[in-house]
């Protein structure tokens, strides 16, 4: 368990590359049909990824796979990055530091 602020942004940066390591791998997953651009293939699933709309229609001309594979990468993409937004907003301290803190020694009275 963290102890300090730059242990637990060092567990929190750990997490934040897993999450991009699996997003890369799952996305890697889809392979475009071998007469489509990949670069193409792999903007517009990106752009899905990031958009609000969950709904997706691939044609099987523009990704090998059905389409029910696509959504899941699509839904797991969009959790990994989630997970990773909610990591970066919590590195550093966060919270406000009071400007005196009372003595709490026995000898204060």
């Amino acid at each position: 368990m963290a102890t300090n602020v730059t242990e637990k942004d060092k567990t929190l940066n750990e997490i934040i590359d897993w999450c991009k390591s699996q997003r890369k791998q799952i996305i890697e997953d889809i392979k475009p049909a071998p007469d489509e651009d990949a670069d193409e293939v792999y903007a517009e699933l990106e752009m899905v990824i990031q958009s609000d709309n969950p709904i997706i229609k691939y044609s099987d001309i523009m990704i090998d796979g059905n389409e029910a594979f696509v959504y899941a990468v699509v839904m797991q993409a969009r959790l990994l990055d989630r997970a990773i937004d909610h990591c970066n907003s919590m590195l550093g301290y966060s919270g406000s530091m009071p400007s005196e803190v009372p003595n709490q020694s026995e000898d204060a009275k």
